[in-house]
């Protein structure tokens, strides 16, 4: 009898993901249009992922019955993106290489941005971004 090994299909703790501006075209740091502007994140199965979940629900069980104001919703919202952004490549915010998670937060809390949340949030919900190769 035929068996398929289905880990196989396990997917990578990461993606890469090449920007594209809110105009649906490609972003480059040149005009070569060899450096593309590109965030790496962890995935649903990573260990990172995992971890975040558990503190946001000790966080949501320490608020209790309270809900969120929409500052702390937005600040939560960026902590999210923040503590699954491995790494961003060919940008800054004008201050310089983002390099930790409070860089990574203050992305994900520029609204004028939200351009770059949604980018990542789509890559989440598509497991084929994160198949290995």
């Amino acid at each position: 009898m035929a068996s398929f090994n289905l880990t196989q299909l396990a997917l990578a703790d990461t993606t890469v993901i090449h920007l594209q501006g809110p105009d649906g075209v490609p972003l480059y740091a040149d005009e070569e249009q060899t450096q593309a502007l590109e965030v790496e994140v962890y995935g649903r199965s990573s260990k990172q992922m995992r971890n975040y979940l558990i503190a946001a629900e000790k966080k949501k069980a320490k608020r209790g019955k309270r809900v969120a104001t929409p500052d702390e919703a937005q600040e939560d919202n960026a902590e999210f993106f923040a503590a699954i952004t491995k790494s961003v490549k060919n940008f800054d915010l004008g201050k310089g290489p983002l390099t930790t998670q409070e860089h990574f937060k203050e992305l994900y809390m520029n609204p004028a941005l939200y351009w770059v949340t949604d980018a990542v949030s789509e890559t989440l919900g598509s497991s084929e971004l994160f198949i290995q190769r």
